[in-house]
């Protein structure tokens, strides 16, 4: 959804960013293929340990995460192509002097690594989002939450986030 209103000739576009509907899912069956490959390793390692030598190339190969970050789709995305095109729609040629994005989850955080759903945990999804909102060339207000703290952050002279939840 968007809405426009003015006060005072200070025109302001808001845009709520649905980031859970078409959002990938999380891979319910990542914990069961951690410890498949948990088991595999340490049979492969047992057996690397008493009849041949265990690169670290081969230790790697089995290591590699079966789903990226946990998501089930790949690439996984945050939104659907869908809901790319109306914000691209919506953010072109935009009149107003601020832009303010309602999202349920971070954009500032690139790396939790407490666990937090953030737009950082798909960096293509985050830097797609960026792109399209430098491209206005206008100020930019991200409002999100489901952090439980509070932050300020500044993501570009153009774009900051205020972070609240409790």
């Amino acid at each position: 959804e968007d809405a426009f209103f003015s006060v005072e000739n200070f025109r302001i576009h808001v845009i709520m960013v649905d980031t859970r509907f078409s959002r990938s899912a999380w891979a319910p069956i990542a914990l069961k293929f951690t410890i498949i490959k948990l088991i595999r390793l340490a049979f492969h390692f047992f057996q690397q340990f008493f009849f041949k030598s265990f690169s670290q190339r081969e230790f790697s190969k089995i290591c590699e995460p079966e789903h990226p970050r946990g998501f089930i789709d790949d690439p996984p995305h945050i939104l659907a192509e869908s809901q790319w095109q109306w914000l691209q729609h919506r953010l072109q040629n935009v009149q107003s002097d601020l832009i303010i994005v309602g999202s349920s989850i971070q954009v500032s955080r690139i790396n939790p690594n407490d666990g937090s759903e953030t737009w950082g945990l798909i960096p293509q999804e985050r830097a797609r989002l960026l792109r399209l909102l430098e491209n206005t060339q206008k100020r930019v207000l991200i409002l999100s939450g489901d952090v439980h703290y509070g932050e300020i952050a500044q993501i570009s002279p153009n774009i900051i986030e205020a972070t609240s939840s409790g």
